[in-house]
């Protein structure tokens, strides 16, 4: 069977590897097919935003929202300074476009700003982590 004069047995076992190759590159090109469409979990994924400015010696943090800006039950901020000062604060079912401003001098020297939001399910997510 090996020397097969008409070449049938060759010929079977050439289309039978290419046949699993293709299967192979079809799997590997639909597995990446998959990951590639697939859209993020809605608790992996959410971009909120905050910022935070001095102004006239008071620090002044906005609360901008995001995509999952109706989660949200409570942001947090905590004001820090090289001193080991610090300012917290929260706002419960925080909307777009909040502002939180600190008395005048509450902190002295350069601060820390880090503002975390608190969603329903319990999960904290640091949205802004910065100096002012």
């Amino acid at each position: 069977m090996v020397d097969s004069y008409d070449g049938t047995l060759y010929q079977s076992n050439t289309v039978t590897i290419y046949f699993v190759l293709t299967l192979v590159v079809a799997g590997i090109f639909g597995y990446y097919l998959f990951v590639i469409t697939t859209p993020l979990s809605p608790g992996l994924y959410s971009p909120l935003t905050a910022e935070a400015a001095e102004v006239d010696d008071c620090i002044r943090v906005t609360y901008l929202g995001g995509i999952d800006e109706d989660r949200v039950e409570v942001i947090m901020w905590t004001f820090r300074n090289t001193k080991d000062e610090r300012l917290d604060g929260r706002e419960e079912h925080p909307k777009p476009g909040f502002t939180y401003t600190s008395p005048s001098g509450a902190t002295e020297g350069p601060d820390s700003v880090v503002v975390t939001a608190v969603f329903a399910d319990g999960r904290r997510e640091v949205i802004l982590d910065t100096a002012v």
